[in-house]
């Protein structure tokens, strides 16, 4: 493929050489009417109560949708790598966002098991 043609594929696909986060392991994030591709399934969530605190559902909802299409903007690039190996192959996938508040939040997801934890990134997840 030509330099030419692979660069138009980007651009109808909504990717640009200016913004490397629209593209997600591949696909183009979804637009705002567009359903996100879900990596993996979240299964049994739990939010900490702290979380809870500084939260809304809504705030929740879009974090743990962030987290199951890939999303890991604010998480550092090692564990992203990680997190690709891990849903891929069934382990842990974290990662973390800034709430409204400036808390931070991290969205730990067990994909062997399936369960995630949602919880201030100073808690532990809570043990089974």
């Amino acid at each position: 493929m030509k330099e030419q043609d692979f660069n138009e594929d980007k651009r109808k696909r909504g990717m640009s050489d200016t913004n490397p986060q629209r593209e997600v392991r591949g696909r183009a994030k979804p637009n705002e009417n567009e359903e996100p591709y879900l990596l993996f399934s979240a299964g049994n969530v739990t939010v900490s109560a702290r979380a809870k605190e500084c939260t809304s559902a809504e705030e929740r909802e879009k974090f743990l949708t962030l987290h199951q299409s890939g999303g890991w903007y604010e998480t550092a690039a090692e564990q992203r790598a990680a997190n690709t190996i891990a849903w891929t192959v069934e382990g842990m996938v974290i990662s973390t966002c800034t709430t409204a508040g400036g808390q931070t939040l991290r969205i730990v997801t067990d994909t062997r098991f399936p369960t995630t934890c949602l919880m201030l990134s100073d808690e532990e997840a809570p043990r089974e």
